[in-house]
């Protein structure tokens, strides 16, 4: 039969299973086979579905099921199932597009600490981010405060005591990203979040001499 194509978010700290259904083989031994999209042999897994690419990095792969009798030569990895000899027949290929989202990592120049007096601007950059990025910024609890659009940040509206500012990385789509929302209920097709960044604002005042 024809292949069929799925999606898979990796790297993002969580399982990512992918379930197949086998039905129509008939052969003693069968096993499942996991290659590039050139057809090389990426892995044999001893047990069968769901299949966790979590860790297996960005791009496509094909999953096949292989009904065999007897010897098979050239199942390895590292070899190309064009390459196989032996009496067997491989399923369609269910072929996994493995994508990801990422934060990246942010860091700032304009230290720890704004004065309620002083200046209240934030300079944030942004390295290895992946995805559509968005800045979120949150009370101590959580609670999603500022969405600015693009750094620096203007905190003249924040009150007294401390934020943190990260930055989202996205996918697809994306659900309580705004204002009053908490960050730990923000879910999506693919997302991650960035390092954070505290910034505390001080009022600071001389006193009164007499």
């Amino acid at each position: 039969g024809g292949g069929i194509s799925t999606s898979a978010c990796v790297g993002v700290g969580q399982s990512t299973p992918i379930d197949v259904i086998l039905s129509g083989n008939q052969a003693t031994n069968g096993t499942y086979i996991i290659t590039d999209s050139d057809l090389n042999i990426l892995s044999i897994p001893a047990g069968g579905p769901p299949f966790d690419f979590e860790n297996a990095g960005t791009g496509d792969c094909n999953i096949y099921f292989m009904a065999f009798e007897g010897t098979i030569t050239g199942l390895e990895v590292g070899s190309s199932i064009q390459g196989l000899d032996g009496c067997f027949d491989l399923s369609n290929a269910v072929t996994v597009n493995r994508f990801t989202a990422t934060g990246g990592t942010i860091t700032s120049t304009s230290g720890g600490m704004i004065c309620a007096n002083g200046s209240n601007m934030v300079d944030v950059s942004v390295t290895g981010n992946v995805g559509i990025s968005r800045f979120i910024i949150t009370d101590v609890n959580g609670n999603i405060i500022g969405l600015p659009a693009m750094s620096p940040f203007d905190l003249s509206q924040l009150n007294v005591g401390s934020c943190i500012i990260y930055n989202l990385g996205y996918s697809g789509s994306i659900a309580g990203l705004a204002l009053g929302s908490n960050i730990n209920s923000i879910q999506g097709d693919c997302f991650g979040l960035s390092n954070e960044i505290t910034v505390s604002k001080m009022n600071i005042e001389g006193g009164v001499l007499s």
